[in-house]
Protein backbone atom coordinates (compact mmCIF):
# COMPACT_ATOMS: atom_id res chain seq x y z
CA UNK A 1 0.00 0.00 0.00
CA UNK A 2 1.31 3.57 -1.47
CA UNK A 3 0.50 6.39 1.13
CA UNK A 4 -0.17 9.88 -0.79
CA UNK A 5 -0.87 12.84 0.82
CA UNK A 6 -4.43 14.93 -0.39
CA UNK A 7 -3.61 17.88 -2.73
CA UNK A 8 0.09 16.45 -3.87
CA UNK A 9 0.52 15.93 -7.50
CA UNK A 10 1.88 14.01 -9.28
CA UNK A 11 3.05 14.81 -12.96
CA UNK A 12 1.95 12.38 -15.96
CA UNK A 13 4.55 13.29 -18.41
CA UNK A 14 8.22 14.55 -18.13
CA UNK A 15 8.99 18.14 -15.90
CA UNK A 16 10.65 19.65 -18.59
CA UNK A 17 7.19 19.79 -20.62
CA UNK A 18 5.12 20.63 -17.91
CA UNK A 19 3.81 23.93 -17.94
CA UNK A 20 4.44 25.12 -14.53
CA UNK A 21 5.06 28.62 -15.36
CA UNK A 22 2.18 28.94 -16.84
CA UNK A 23 -0.05 27.74 -13.95
CA UNK A 24 -0.55 29.41 -10.25
CA UNK A 25 0.88 27.37 -7.46
CA UNK A 26 1.06 27.89 -3.46
CA UNK A 27 3.79 29.47 -2.51
CA UNK A 28 6.21 28.14 -1.43
CA UNK A 29 6.43 24.93 -3.60
CA UNK A 30 8.32 22.32 -3.51
CA UNK A 31 9.06 19.64 -6.31
CA UNK A 32 10.80 16.16 -6.02
CA UNK A 33 13.13 14.76 -8.79
CA UNK A 34 13.60 10.75 -8.39
CA UNK A 35 13.99 9.68 -12.34
CA UNK A 36 17.62 9.10 -12.82
CA UNK A 37 17.66 12.16 -14.53
CA UNK A 38 21.18 14.73 -14.87
CA UNK A 39 20.85 17.11 -11.94
CA UNK A 40 22.09 20.34 -13.12
CA UNK A 41 19.31 20.15 -15.87
CA UNK A 42 16.75 19.35 -13.90
CA UNK A 43 18.30 22.16 -11.01
CA UNK A 44 17.77 24.50 -14.29
CA UNK A 45 14.02 23.09 -15.29
CA UNK A 46 12.86 23.70 -11.79
CA UNK A 47 14.22 27.42 -11.26
CA UNK A 48 12.89 27.94 -15.10
CA UNK A 49 9.26 26.94 -13.55
CA UNK A 50 9.79 28.89 -10.44
CA UNK A 51 10.54 25.89 -7.72
CA UNK A 52 13.03 27.16 -5.05
CA UNK A 53 12.65 24.16 -3.05
CA UNK A 54 13.66 20.99 -5.03
CA UNK A 55 14.06 17.39 -3.50
CA UNK A 56 16.31 15.14 -5.55
CA UNK A 57 17.05 11.56 -5.45
CA UNK A 58 19.67 9.19 -6.17
CA UNK A 59 22.43 11.79 -5.89
CA UNK A 60 25.19 9.22 -5.78
CA UNK A 61 28.62 10.15 -5.55
CA UNK A 62 29.66 6.56 -7.69
CA UNK A 63 28.74 5.19 -10.68
CA UNK A 64 25.25 6.59 -11.78
CA UNK A 65 22.67 5.93 -14.56
CA UNK A 66 23.22 10.11 -15.07
CA UNK A 67 25.47 13.05 -14.07
CA UNK A 68 24.58 13.91 -10.12
CA UNK A 69 25.69 16.94 -7.73
CA UNK A 70 29.11 15.29 -6.63
CA UNK A 71 29.75 14.15 -10.50
CA UNK A 72 29.18 18.20 -11.65
CA UNK A 73 31.01 19.70 -8.17
CA UNK A 74 34.32 18.61 -9.70
CA UNK A 75 34.26 20.83 -13.02
CA UNK A 76 35.21 24.65 -11.56
CA UNK A 77 33.22 25.99 -13.90
CA UNK A 78 29.52 24.56 -13.20
CA UNK A 79 30.23 24.74 -9.78
CA UNK A 80 30.65 28.38 -9.98
CA UNK A 81 27.34 28.54 -11.37
CA UNK A 82 26.26 26.24 -8.45
CA UNK A 83 27.14 28.15 -6.23
CA UNK A 84 25.94 31.48 -7.59
CA UNK A 85 22.30 29.45 -7.47
CA UNK A 86 22.17 27.50 -4.69
CA UNK A 87 21.50 28.62 -0.91
CA UNK A 88 21.28 25.39 0.59
CA UNK A 89 22.72 22.45 -0.43
CA UNK A 90 21.82 19.21 2.63
CA UNK A 91 22.21 15.80 2.28
CA UNK A 92 20.18 13.28 4.34
CA UNK A 93 21.90 10.94 5.99
CA UNK A 94 20.55 7.50 6.48
CA UNK A 95 19.18 6.58 9.61
CA UNK A 96 21.81 3.94 10.26
CA UNK A 97 25.31 3.04 8.69
CA UNK A 98 24.74 1.45 5.83
CA UNK A 99 26.41 0.15 2.23
CA UNK A 100 24.94 1.93 -0.35
CA UNK A 101 25.46 2.84 -4.40
CA UNK A 102 24.58 0.59 -7.37
CA UNK A 103 26.45 -2.22 -6.07
CA UNK A 104 26.74 -1.31 -1.99
CA UNK A 105 30.26 -0.33 -3.09
CA UNK A 106 30.23 2.61 -1.03
CA UNK A 107 30.36 2.53 3.34
CA UNK A 108 28.22 5.67 4.41
CA UNK A 109 28.06 6.18 7.84
CA UNK A 110 24.47 6.84 9.39
CA UNK A 111 22.86 8.55 12.38
CA UNK A 112 22.86 5.53 13.75
CA UNK A 113 19.42 6.07 16.00
CA UNK A 114 18.17 3.25 17.86
CA UNK A 115 16.52 0.52 16.22
CA UNK A 116 13.06 0.40 18.23
CA UNK A 117 10.85 -2.24 16.25
CA UNK A 118 8.53 0.52 15.49
CA UNK A 119 11.23 1.34 12.78
CA UNK A 120 12.33 -1.51 11.84
CA UNK A 121 10.39 -1.25 8.28
CA UNK A 122 12.95 1.56 7.79
CA UNK A 123 15.87 -0.84 8.66
CA UNK A 124 16.98 -1.48 4.55
CA UNK A 125 20.76 -2.56 6.06
CA UNK A 126 20.44 -6.03 4.91
CA UNK A 127 19.18 -5.89 1.56
CA UNK A 128 21.23 -6.36 -1.33
CA UNK A 129 20.93 -3.09 -2.01
CA UNK A 130 20.34 -1.07 1.16
CA UNK A 131 17.79 1.75 -0.37
CA UNK A 132 19.82 4.76 0.83
CA UNK A 133 20.49 7.43 -2.04
CA UNK A 134 21.73 10.61 -0.76
CA UNK A 135 18.53 12.15 -0.48
CA UNK A 136 19.13 15.21 -1.34
CA UNK A 137 17.15 18.74 -0.76
CA UNK A 138 18.20 22.77 -2.66
CA UNK A 139 17.16 25.96 -1.78
CA UNK A 140 17.26 28.11 -4.72
CA UNK A 141 19.11 31.68 -3.83
CA UNK A 142 16.33 34.75 -3.74
CA UNK A 143 18.11 36.72 -6.62
CA UNK A 144 18.83 33.45 -8.96
CA UNK A 145 14.82 33.08 -8.57
CA UNK A 146 14.57 36.89 -9.74
CA UNK A 147 16.97 36.24 -12.43
CA UNK A 148 14.82 34.08 -13.92
CA UNK A 149 12.35 36.65 -14.55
Amino acid sequence: QVYWPDGVERAGTDFSCCGFEFAAKPAPSLVLFDDHQNKVHRLQQAIQKGFQHIIFDDNLPGEATHLTFFHYLRDPDIRIWLDSVIETYEIFPPLWDTPAGRRNETYVPGLNIDRSPALEVLDTTHQPRSGYTWLTYVKVKDSAMRRRA
